[in-house]
């Protein structure tokens, strides 16, 4: 029976993660959603259904802004759902393909882009074959697939031609010469890169330069500097960069303004122009934050980081490296997916015929699966229910459970590592520019070095202490200790950093004896003080007094700093909530030290809370047991 209901507990468990993870998913496409609901409905109104079409075609494929582009796109495949229109649908995945490739999410774009392409086929849209054929092609050029965008940008200049579509055939050109300049192919790359420019000059001609052929001259001339920059002709490659520059910034097109200033930005790097890289890579910077594109982000801060070295503003330099590496973190969590989608992507061609032959029976297949799956989950949901309503408070241990696991995850990959990666690019500045270090400067880095090693080591004490708690190792030792004694030593302990900071602490306390655990005690006051005096202003005062009541001492230590937000304050005691807030001389924390506090004071049978207003300063109250009788 015990097994049965363990069992039975398991199941609720994975059905609790399953719909948790459903609603978190959803939860994050409604907050986009209401974002853009309102502006995508204004368009649409009064419209007929093939102008909604368009428009929603139009903002997704020319809107600057990604996020913006993927909601239109999805409301294109959600208006062709609802007429079951399998052109319109395949169109829908295509545009949500063609924005995650712009966003630099690679496997996301295939999973559309074949989707779509599936579609076409079944219904041999040639036209729409073709275009997702090419946006494949160039997927898998990014994907370092190169012979595989050989294949399907090759079927796509067919499909083009059998429709003489010369925009068609223009972009596919373009995307050829790219694969050729990988292979260091140049002149085979220029040769097709001025055939395509020639198409879209005549397209821009007939279309009265239309958005799409003058994005396609200005790509064109992209990819020509790009060969040229390559082949270390410098003074080409800025030309035909500014003429591709001056295009995307009359069509405003962001993404391209983006990745045309960082390749300016990396000439002037190799001239060791680093005042006008500083400058190019800024407006670059700014630009693709704008469009929310990770890479263009990633190759700015890389670049200001390169040039401010270069100008020995070593500082900034530092800075940048480590906003790099955190943008870079963000980047492979995309990139890691990536891996799996090649491998189902690498039959998939093969598999259409197959999977539009078996269609109708896995329908069937499906509805009777989900119909018997819902009715044993409901089933063991009744039984779990009438078995025990005492765990109906287990989906919230395990939401507690889960949230303390990703904290401790959370300190230990980035708290740990932001010092650690600091050490590194610190040193690594230290010793490429050793001879240039000023005395001031050294003293300066190796002031920094300390303060990161005594944070550090505050934090794994910290974490050794709590990690101690949580799996039942530390052993509560209660005794009658003098409360005066463990002050008095902990703000001796901050004598150096309340001098710097001119701020004197008071402790108005007695003799007075209370029944607890010395040494948790002392960590308890050790963190209070230290976070009083991170966020006390300058020539301020910390009180601390003792207040004898019947059955406890209640001890409060008072700060006049900058106090607590609304927000934080519900998180205040929370492991699973990260507050990430400076003191008032940029002092980091380590995230642990409340909760610490609050696991030690409970464990010896005692209460803390606060009481804060921002801007004025907090107070913390601690509640301990008197001394015991002899």
């Amino acid at each position: 029976m015990i097994k049965t209901f363990y069992s039975m507990r398991s199941i609720a468990i994975f059905i609790f993660v399953l719909f948790s993870m459903y609603f978190l998913f959803t939860s994050n496409l409604f907050s986009h959603a209401n974002k853009y609901e309102n502006e995508v409905e204004n368009l649409l109104k009064n419209k007929t259904l093939k102008e909604k079409f368009k428009c929603l075609d139009d903002t997704s494929r020319l809107c600057s802004d990604y996020n913006k582009a993927i909601y239109t796109s999805n409301k294109y495949l959600e208006l062709a759902s609802q007429i079951n229109d399998k052109k319109q649908i395949a169109t829908g995945y295509r545009l949500i393909g063609r924005t995650y490739w712009l966003q630099g999410k690679l496997s996301l774009s295939q999973e559309n882009n074949f989707k779509a392409l599936k579609l076409y086929e079944e219904i041999n849209d040639t036209p729409g074959l073709a275009q997702t054929l090419k946006l494949i092609g160039a997927v898998f050029v990014l994907q370092k697939e190169l012979n595989k965008s050989i294949e399907y940008s090759k079927k796509a200049l067919e499909k083009f031609e059998q429709v003489n579509d010369l925009q068609g055939i223009a972009n596919v050109c373009g995307n050829l010469a790219g694969i050729y300049k990988a292979q260091q192919k140049y002149n085979e790359s220029l040769d097709i890169n001025f055939k395509a420019l020639s198409i879209y000059r005549k397209l821009d001609v007939l279309l009265y330069r239309k958005a799409d052929s003058s994005m396609g001259i200005a790509m064109c001339f992209a990819a020509i500097a790009d060969i040229h920059f390559e082949k270390s002709n410098l003074d080409s490659a800025l030309y035909y960069y500014f003429k591709s520059l001056d295009i995307q910034r009359f069509i405003k097109h962001k993404n391209g303004i983006a990745g045309t200033l960082i390749a300016i930005a990396e000439i002037k790097l190799s001239q060791k122009k680093y005042k006008e890289a500083e400058r190019l890579s800024l407006e670059g910077l700014k630009v693709a934050k704008e469009i929310s594109s990770n890479l263009e982000i990633s190759y700015s801060l890389k670049q200001l980081s390169t040039a401010n070295k270069g100008l020995k503003n070593y500082q900034k330099a530092l800075e940048y490296s480590e906003e790099y590496n955190a943008i870079c973190d963000t980047i492979n969590k995309y990139d890691g997916r990536a891996i799996s989608a090649k491998l189902e992507l690498q039959n998939e061609t093969d598999k259409f015929k197959l999977e539009s032959e078996i269609k109708n029976t896995q329908q069937r297949y499906i509805y009777i699966i989900v119909a018997v799956v819902v009715a044993t989950l409901i089933t063991i949901l009744l039984l779990i229910y009438y078995q025990s309503r005492a765990k109906g408070k287990l989906n919230k241990e395990l939401k507690e459970l889960n949230g303390t696991k990703d904290k401790l995850f959370s300190i230990i990959s980035h708290d740990l590592k932001t010092p650690l990666s600091g050490f590194r690019n610190l040193s690594k500045l230290m010793r490429e520019n050793a001879n240039n270090l000023s005395e001031s400067d050294k003293t300066k880095y190796f002031q920094n070095f300390e303060d990161t090693s005594n944070n550090l080591l505050k934090l794994l004490d910290n974490l050794l202490n709590w990690s101690q708690i949580q799996t039942g190792k530390m052993r509560i030792f209660p005794d009658n200790i003098d409360l005066k004694d463990i002050l008095d030593t902990e703000i001796s302990l901050f004598n150096e950093i309340s001098e710097q900071k001119s701020i004197n602490v008071t402790s108005n306390v007695a003799n007075q004896i209370i029944f607890a655990d010395k040494d948790m005690i002392h960590t308890v006051f050790r963190n209070l003080i230290a976070n009083a005096l991170k966020y006390s202003k300058q020539d301020s005062i910390i009180e601390i007094k003792a207040i004898e009541e019947k059955e406890n001492i209640l001890i409060k230590i008072k700060d006049n700093g900058i106090g607590i937000t609304n927000e934080d304050k519900a998180k205040l005691f929370h492991i699973e909530s990260k507050i990430s807030r400076l003191g008032t001389s940029s002092e980091k924390g380590t995230g642990l030290g409340l909760t610490l506090c609050k696991e030690f004071v409970e464990k010896n049978k005692g209460k803390i809370w606060f009481e804060s207003e921002l801007g004025s300063g907090s107070t913390f109250f601690v509640s301990l047991p008197k001394a015991t009788e002899d």
